[in-house]
């Protein structure tokens, strides 16, 4: 069953998946996978100069080929697919994507101890009383995608809560927080509605 049909049987609610692939398995089939990409995206690849970071590229570029298609990019250099909304991240040992029938953020972090002074930096006061920097980190990073400018100076500006519904710049967001083998996802979609349904699909390169 493909997203499309998916999301005809969950009317009822909006419907997200979230796919997520690990970098071990992205390691073990990272020839093959490389071989099929468009010249464009093994190029990018072979620009990093850490494994990992190449691994991560190549995972992102190995989803959207697989469950999005063709790919452009909007004046704001936003990827973007044919009648679906989708979003790519990565972090610790995963690369995952999301997609939506609304424009959509997601962000992943492993969940790890943080620097008090980075913390302080990109959280407003009552933010940093949470105690939870990477809660915090990803919820903004997330709505920062969904909204397509990307990571802004003014991080402590940028509300990390309420998670649920929230105004930001007077549009109109609903986000949440996932955790999950030592990792922390947030996901902020461009909606009024309450009833959102979010599924996980791991996957196998």
């Amino acid at each position: 069953m493909n997203y499309t049909d998916s999301m005809k049987d969950n009317l009822s609610s909006l419907y997200v998946k979230i796919y997520r692939l690990r970098l071990e398995d992205l390691e073990r089939e990272s020839k093959k996978l490389y071989t099929l990409l468009p010249a464009e995206d093994k190029k990018s690849c072979d620009a990093f100069k850490f494994r990992a970071d190449y691994l991560r590229r190549l995972g992102s570029a190995y989803l959207m080929q697989r469950f999005v298609g063709k790919v452009t990019r909007d004046e704001c250099g936003k990827p973007r697919g044919e009648g679906i909304c989708f979003n790519v991240s990565h972090g610790g040992a995963y690369v995952v994507m999301s997609v939506a029938p609304v424009e959509v953020g997601v962000d992943i972090e492993e969940d790890r101890p943080a620097e008090d002074d980075l913390y302080r930096y990109v959280s407003s006061e009552s933010e940093y009383k949470k105690g939870d920097f990477f809660e915090v980190w990803t919820l903004k990073e997330s709505l920062l995608k969904c909204v397509g400018t990307g990571i802004v100076n003014a991080l402590p500006s940028v509300p990390a809560y309420p998670i649920g519904r929230k105004v930001y710049d007077g549009r109109i967001y609903f986000c949440r927080t996932e955790r999950f083998f030592g990792h922390v996802l947030s996901l902020t979609l461009e909606t009024e509605r309450k009833d959102v349904t979010v599924e996980f699909v791991d996957v196998t390169p």
